[in-house]
C-alpha cells in the first residue's frame, strides 16, 4: 500500500512539474508535453504488451528526432540496441534441438528395414522412419527419417558412415526441417 502511494505521489509531482514548464522549454520532459510526441509516448505506455516491431520503434525514434527531442530518440535507439544485443547473446529464435531430416537413397536390392540401425543408434539419440518412396522408375528407394543427433557428433562422420552402407548414393541431411517437408 505504501509503495503504491509513493508511486502516485511521484507521478503527480512529475505531472505538475511538466505542466509548469515554460512553452519554449526543450528536453526530455518537454517532449512528453508536446501533442505529437506526448501521444506517441502515451501510446507506447498504454500498449506495453503490444509486440512492437523494429520498424514501429524506429518510426518513434525518427519522430522524436524530427520534432527536436533528440534525448527521446537517443534513449529509444539505445533501448533498441540493448534489446537486439540481448536477443543475439541469448540466441533467441535459434532452434535448441538437434532435430534433422535425413534422406537416404538406396538401391532396390538393399533391405532398408534395419540396414542403417547400427549407424543411427551410434549417432542419433532417436530416429523414426517417416517415409519410403521409390525413385528412378522404381530402381531406387528414398528413405526419409526424422533424426535427433547427439550433440557431440560431427555431421560429416555421420554421413560418411551412412554412405558406406548405401553404395555412395545421395544422402541429404537437412539441419532445420520445416514442418511437412518430407
Amino acid at each position: 500500500m505504501l509503495t503504491k502511494l509513493s508511486e502516485a505521489l511521484f507521478v503527480d509531482t512529475l505531472r505538475r512539474f511538466v505542466a509548469g514548464l515554460p512553452d519554449q522549454t526543450t528536453g526530455w520532459l518537454a517532449g512528453a508535453r508536446d501533442p505529437v510526441v506526448g501521444k506517441s509516448l502515451a501510446l507506447l505506455h498504454r500498449r506495453a504488451s503490444h509486440p512492437w516491431t523494429i520498424a514501429e520503434l524506429a518510426m518513434a525514434v525518427g519522430l522524436s528526432c524530427g520534432m527536436g527531442y533528440m534525448g527521446y530518440g537517443i534513449i529509444v535507439a539505445l533501448v533498441l540496441c540493448v534489446v537486439m544485443l540481448a536477443l543475439e547473446h541469448f540466441k533467441f529464435g535459434k532452434t535448441r534441438s538437434n532435430a534433422k531430416l535425413l534422406k537416404i537413397t538406396i538401391p532396390e536390392n538393399l533391405d532398408y528395414q534395419d540396414a542403417f540401425d547400427t549407424v543411427l543408434n551410434k549417432y542419433a539419440l532417436n530416429y523414426n522412419l517417416q517415409k519410403v518412396k521409390t525413385t528412378d522408375l522404381g530402381s531406387l528407394y528414398e528413405l526419409v527419417y526424422t533424426v535427433t543427433t547427439r550433440p557431440d557428433i560431427r555431421d560429416r562422420d555421420f554421413i560418411d558412415e551412412l554412405r558406406c552402407r548405401n553404395g555412395n548414393l545421395n544422402i541429404t541431411l537437412i539441419m532445420t526441417p520445416q514442418s511437412g517437408e518430407y
